[in-house]
């Protein structure tokens, strides 16, 4: 099941080029160009909505699910809060041509563009404004715009859904012309919910995940895993003393292993009344693409251990964790 929100931004900018042979008087005017209207569709195409429907099914979740689905809709939302807009020439060495950044914080805007007679290679980011720990770079050159992760071991997820589009447009001077640009959402979100009612007297409970991409090129839509770096989720308040709710937002996982059978990981650390530490690897064997929601349940047991039941989530378990050991996270 595939949901589709739709949001149509018919965009009005007024931003006129003189190019050379373009002067009000001039007989040759082959080079004028022409102005274009462009609309924006932002296509949110999740699984969030049967996901929360198929694993918070229980009389239970319902707060829960209530609460996910309030903070949630921010992320996966239909509403383009800013964009960035840029206008290139097909040549990769050439740099940008028009920059328009823009807060429109509804539903719809128009704008009109008056460009030049000729070709050229159109992006948008939509939603950077609040997003956290991911910017906008080096997008003077088409080829080298990208989305990167702030550098560090650890970091906080993200706060947005951010989407983006490419598109390449033709300007001629014979009338109006229109385009359309579908913009897709670039980042996904996990869900940890554990149950602590049988967990008896522990200590603090500690969470990340890790195994996502850390840049996101936005000229071919494509994913890089240049660094090994920690999400810290943010913790949901809930009445339920006996559940706890982690969200992490971030960027998509690969779409297979590399190194081991899991794609991207759960820490959990557990602190016993004795001091010692359980840390339990939640791995999971299937990829979170862009757009996706997955939501793990688990159980804290009485030694610390955090118990799945799904059969795509597995588990590595040590009883006596300490920051020496094979996984030094600082939390």
């Amino acid at each position: 099941m595939m949901q589709r929100l739709r949001t149509y931004l018919s965009l009005l900018i007024a931003a006129v080029l003189l190019l050379p042979g373009c002067r009000l008087v001039d007989e040759d005017l082959s080079d004028c160009g022409g102005e274009i209207r462009i609309n924006y569709e932002l296509r949110l195409i999740s699984n969030m909505q049967i996901e929360l429907e198929t694993v918070l099914n229980e009389e239970t979740d319902v707060e829960i699910a209530e609460a996910l689905r309030d903070y949630l809709k921010y992320i996966f939302s239909d509403m383009a809060r800013d964009v960035d807009l840029s206008f290139y020439s097909p040549e990769g060495d050439m740099p940008r041509k028009v920059h328009i950044n823009e807060t429109i914080d509804a539903n719809q805007a128009q704008y009109t563009v008056y460009l030049p007679e000729q070709e050229y290679v159109h992006t948008c980011v939509a939603n950077m404004e609040g997003i956290g720990p991911v910017s906008l770079m080096d997008t003077l050159y088409c080829n080298d715009s990208k989305l990167l992760l702030d550098e560090g071991g650890e970091i906080p997820c993200q706060e947005t859904g951010v989407f983006t589009s490419r598109i390449d447009i033709k300007i001629s001077d014979d009338g109006d012309q229109t385009f359309y640009s579908y913009l897709y959402m670039a980042n996904a979100a996990t869900v940890l919910l554990l149950d602590i009612s049988e967990a008896g007297q522990i200590g603090e409970i500690e969470v990340a995940t890790t195994g996502f991409a850390d840049r996101f090129d936005i000229a071919d839509s494509t994913y890089h895993f240049t660094t090994n770096y920690y999400v810290k989720p943010n913790r949901l308040p809930l009445e339920d003393g006996n559940r706890l709710c982690f969200v992490s937002i971030n960027f998509p996982s690969r779409d297979v292993a590399e190194g081991d059978d899991y794609i991207w990981k759960w820490y959990v650390r557990v602190r016993m009344p004795d001091g010692t530490i359980t840390e339990t690897i939640l791995g999971i064997a299937e990829p979170l693409k862009a757009g996706d929601l997955k939501i793990i349940k688990a159980k804290i047991l009485d030694n610390g251990v955090a118990y799945v039941e799904d059969p795509v989530v597995g588990m590595s378990v040590t009883l006596d964790w300490n920051e020496a050991g094979e996984h030094n996270i600082d939390f």
